[in-house]
């Protein structure tokens, strides 16, 4: 009986044992890269090539082999050939022939999509504008592709700083972790690297880079977080502003630092500063309610937002809008609300669900569940934010239902 072929039974014979727990799960960090490496033929083909050396087990070194370029490819006497390919698999990528061409990218195409992204930052001299070509391209479709692309830049902490920069799309901060994490390197060298990008970020995009890290490598993101404390010791200070605007910019400020010190297992610490926001509002003579968060990921994309004043008799129509996420905060009043879930696949397909809520609460409707709401006694004040406008064109299906369901 044929034994089945076990790639990793394999890496271990071949790499020293020290170097197992860095190198395994910066494979296993990226999809694409492990599933390919489970084929016998590529596998045995980057255990010949690339060896017994740790370092080397790069998303570039490996994506290059199975385009089968040499993983130590010059870029500066690059092949015209292999120039023009990267080219055509780029212009392919940015503007695909149907939706689901970037479900069929393969570990090749994405080493060559690295090429084409040096190319790009050697002909514009900056990664600024790199967000407008890939516009179009789901972030995790860019995973493999900047993983690739870190090991072959020659300006590796420039595109790492462009990711999670403020010209960058938010979302980038996953692909700066995921890249990092896919380089074959111990913990204290991925916590250098993440430290030294993420003491310098404002304050709410280095809370929603720790926060990703925290779903992927728990342990780390709390080792990293003290790191970042270590490195902010005013981030527990609380200061006296003239301006009304800089007192609610300090209490967010605060909320923001609790959240980091939650991360780092601090919770003591992240307590006292809850109660300084607090304090800080109840000075202010304000009563505020945080709505919701991007680091809450309740919604893939911001089209429209508004606040809504209820009347009583006067309903938010039940709507059911096919393509569209919604999220509801209710603010202020007694609110009835009435979900009808007509999800085709969904295990409640047919359900309603009604509520009435009498305190600030954050729902979500998302698409191809029908919402509406009424307010019971006196005006009720709403915030409504949404995936898309009313206007846009994949509104056009949205259909206005009957509050009471029929006999």
């Amino acid at each position: 009986m044929t034994e089945k072929y076990s790639f990793i039974a394999s890496l271990k014979s071949t790499l020293p044992e020290e170097s197992w727990p860095w190198v395994i799960p910066a494979l296993r960090q990226d999809d694409l890269i492990w599933q390919s490496l489970q084929d016998p033929k590529f596998g045995e083909q980057a255990l010949r090539h690339i060896g017994s050396q740790p370092d080397d087990w790069s998303p570039a070194s490996l994506a290059l082999l199975a385009s089968g370029y040499n993983q130590h490819i010059s870029l500066e006497t690059l092949n015209p050939e292999i120039r023009q390919n990267a080219l055509h698999a780029f212009e392919q990528f940015v503007k695909p022939a149907s939706p689901h061409a970037y479900d069929r990218l393969t570990l090749a195409k994405s080493g060559l999509l690295a090429i084409a992204l040096v190319e790009r930052f050697n002909r514009v001299g900056s990664w600024l504008g790199l967000e407008a070509d890939l516009r179009n391209v789901p972030v995790t479709s860019l995973k493999t592709p900047i993983a690739c692309l870190c090991g072959i830049t020659p300006d590796r902490d420039g595109l790492l700083r462009f990711l999670a920069g403020n010209s960058a799309p938010q979302e980038y901060q996953e692909l700066l972790i995921h890249a990092v994490l896919c380089m074959p390197q111990r913990l204290h060298d991925h916590a250098k690297t993440l430290h030294a990008i993420l003491k310098d970020l404002p304050l709410s995009k280095c809370l929603h880079a720790l926060t990703h890290l925290k779903k992927l490598r728990p342990n780390f993101a709390t080792s990293l977080a003290r790191l970042f404390l270590e490195s902010q010791p005013t981030l527990s200070n609380r200061r006296s502003f003239p301006s009304y605007q800089e007192n609610l910019e300090q209490i967010s400020q605060l909320l923001r630092s609790a959240d980091i010190f939650d991360i780092a297992n601090l919770p003591s610490q992240a307590a006292s500063l809850r109660s300084l926001a607090l304090e800080t509002t109840r000075e202010l003579g304000v009563t505020r309610w945080l709505a919701f968060k991007d680091t809450d990921h309740l919604l893939r994309r911001l089209g429209e937002a508004e606040i809504i004043r209820l009347m009583p008799g006067h309903p938010i129509a039940l709507t059911l809008r096919p393509v569209v996420d919604e999220a509801w905060a209710v603010l202020e009043g007694v609110v009835d609300v009435l979900w009808h879930d007509l999800r085709p696949r969904s295990p409640t397909n047919g359900v309603r669900y009604q509520a009435t809520l009498r305190r600030p609460a954050l729902l979500l409707a998302p698409f191809g569940v029908a919402f509406g709401a009424r307010a019971l006694e006196g005006a009720a004040l709403l915030a409504r934010f949404a995936t898309h406008g009313r206007d846009d064109p994949e509104s056009r299906d949205d259909a206005t239902l009957e509050w009471e369901a029929s006999p």
